[in-house]
């Protein structure tokens, strides 16, 4: 689209991930996986976190940090 800039996203599937907190936030961190990149248009990339619910959640990219790369 027109004016919108490209961004390069460095995540893959199976990455591990886990959200960016500001600094001396205390809340528990979960882990998790990304399982897909089909919302990334939205700027979102769908994850699975490892809090027990099953389900995936389409998160924020720019909110995400990978923690360790799949091979």
């Amino acid at each position: 689209m027109a004016g919108e800039s490209k961004v390069k996203v460095e995540m893959k599937v199976g990455d591990l991930v886990r959200i960016r907190m500001p600094r001396g936030a205390e809340y528990p961190e979960v882990i998790g996986v990304v399982t897909n990149l089909t919302h990334f248009h939205r700027r979102r990339i769908g994850v699975a976190w490892m809090d027990g619910d099953g389900s995936i959640d389409q998160e924020p990219y720019s909110s995400l940090e990978v923690i360790s790369e799949a091979r």
